[in-house]
């Protein structure tokens, strides 16, 4: 089992900025609903936490519409 966080930023306001645990729905595979609050740039990172290794990686994405 591991911790899995999706973590949102916007670089142009950070009060729009939010975490949400990832659940984990079968073996290795975690999900969770994500609702951007704005639409605009956006920078996430994924943080996976687990008893033997962490790794987090961070992606830029445009989101068009709420």
């Amino acid at each position: 089992d591991a911790d899995v966080v999706f973590s949102a930023y916007r670089p142009s306001d950070a009060n729009a900025d939010f975490t949400v645990k990832m659940v984990e729905t079968i073996s290795g595979r975690y999900e969770a609903n994500i609702n951007y609050p704005l639409k605009g740039m956006w920078q996430f990172t994924i943080t996976i936490n687990s008893d033997t290794d962490n790794y987090s990686f961070t992606r830029r994405v445009s989101v068009l519409a709420q």
